[in-house]
């Protein structure tokens, strides 16, 4: 589950041309587990109904790791289709490993 706050000043639109909804990214982790090239984009969660300033909405979402093991960044972040990412999203290091 995700916690996302509206902190600007125009409503967050669930169902429209350039809908806003939740997403992650997986870069490749370079030096100091920075930010390298994307390796895997995710699905996305749509808001459950419009979010105007200063609201706050919970949402849940599934994460699927790359196939291939490694360190890798991976980025919360909500998505305006075809428009931004809005690059404010929570970012962690992961390692994904395949049990055998």
């Amino acid at each position: 589950m995700v916690s996302v706050t509206n902190l600007g000043d125009a409503t967050w639109r669930r169902a429209m041309r350039n809908r806003v909804a939740l997403s992650y990214r997986f870069f490749a982790a370079d030096e100091g587990d920075a930010r390298g090239a994307l390796v895997l984009e995710g699905g996305r969660a749509p808001l459950p109904s419009d979010v105007h300033p200063g609201e706050t909405v919970l949402l849940p979402i599934d994460i699927t790791a790359p196939d291939t093991e490694g360190t890798y960044v991976c980025v919360v972040d909500l998505v305006e289709e075809g428009v931004r990412w809005f690059e404010q999203g929570l970012a962690e290091t992961v390692e994904v490993r395949r049990q055998g």
